[in-house]
């Protein structure tokens, strides 16, 4: 299997407030795309840095190039989340990194999150038909116990005003999005959309003339939901460019979620490396190890070290 026969998605969002909505995609959707995909030959795998990067890649200033890079790499495939957080803005930019992209210098206030919506997405009209959004109705945090509440509203008043100006931006661009009132709500979305993409371009060639049914699962249903009661209640062919350009190494880079077909065990691809990473102890079939979170299908979550900290600032 060659790379043109490849989709590797970005998923982009802050990190304490979308963790239904990740867990939702991440344990029914993406499986279900990936079934899709290995029945038409094509690996597909999904990056998401949920688990934050550590305390000492915060203090190098490495946490926006590792974004970045990754991006990068799953270009021109994205998904952005947006709910009413506007996420963690770094101290400074990195001065290499400032140097090779200078729009990252223009606005210092940007949050992580944006500016990987903007290096992703807005900056690239390429990714048009391969990057979709979908916004969080402002009403579901509402159904949130109001203990509970601050992890899901950005309380900053400019952080207020540059989300709303962003989700202006998005909604007003050539790219899809969509609201959702729920996290299951939002797989049924990011199902149909993705099923309708790897249609587009890997067509089944046994379907043609022919109403062949549709080898994906039906839409998700409440009760199946990862969510339980909770959630039902409430809550390129395009060469890839090396992410050594973007100042990170594949030592500090660490590990991300990046499931993918035929690799099962191919953990923790390393940006600039070429080559994927097993753990060096194994995992079983849903189960957990000391420092590591394993998923059924051999994935897994990056290793979380001592204080590491989410990309949204923890706050």
């Amino acid at each position: 299997m060659t790379d043109e026969r490849a989709i590797r998605v970005f998923v982009s969002s802050t990190f304490r407030d979308m963790q239904l909505e990740r867990d939702e995609l991440v344990k029914r959707v993406f499986p279900r795309i990936r079934r899709l995909c290995e029945q038409r030959g094509v690996s597909w795998s999904e990056v998401d840095l949920r688990w934050g990067v550590t305390d000492e890649q915060k203090a190098e200033g490495d946490v926006l190039p590792i974004c970045l890079a990754e991006i990068e790499r799953t270009r021109p495939y994205f998904i952005g989340l947006l709910g009413q957080r506007y996420g963690w803005v770094p101290d400074e930019i990195p001065a290499a990194l400032a140097t090779e992209l200078g729009w990252l210098s223009d606005d210092p206030g940007r949050s992580v999150t944006e500016m990987e919506i903007l290096h992703g997405v807005l900056n690239d009209p390429e990714a048009a038909g391969h990057a979709f959004f979908y916004l969080r109705d402002p009403s579901w945090v509402e159904t949130v116990p109001t203990a509970e509440r601050s992890a899901f509203v950005e309380e900053a008043e400019d952080g207020q005003r540059r989300l709303a100006e962003l989700r202006q931006r998005i909604a007003a661009s050539e790219f899809p999005s969509r609201d959702y009132t729920d996290p299951v709500e939002l797989g049924n979305q990011v199902l149909a959309d993705l099923t309708a993409l790897v249609e587009s371009l890997y067509p089944d060639p046994l379907a043609a003339g022919s109403a062949r049914a549709s080898v994906v699962d039906p839409p998700l249903l409440r009760g199946e939901s990862i969510l339980g009661v909770r959630g039902s209640a409430r809550p390129g062919r395009r060469a890839r460019r090396s992410g050594r350009r973007l100042g990170v190494t594949g030592a500090r880079h660490g590990s991300v979620r990046d499931r993918s077909v035929g690799a099962r065990d191919a953990l923790g691809a390393r940006v600039g490396s070429g080559a994927p990473r097993c753990p060096s102890r194994g995992t079983s079939r849903g189960g957990r190890q000391r420092g590591r979170r394993s998923s059924c299908d051999g994935s897994e979550s990056r290793r979380r070290t001592g204080d590491d900290v989410e990309r949204d600032g923890g706050s």
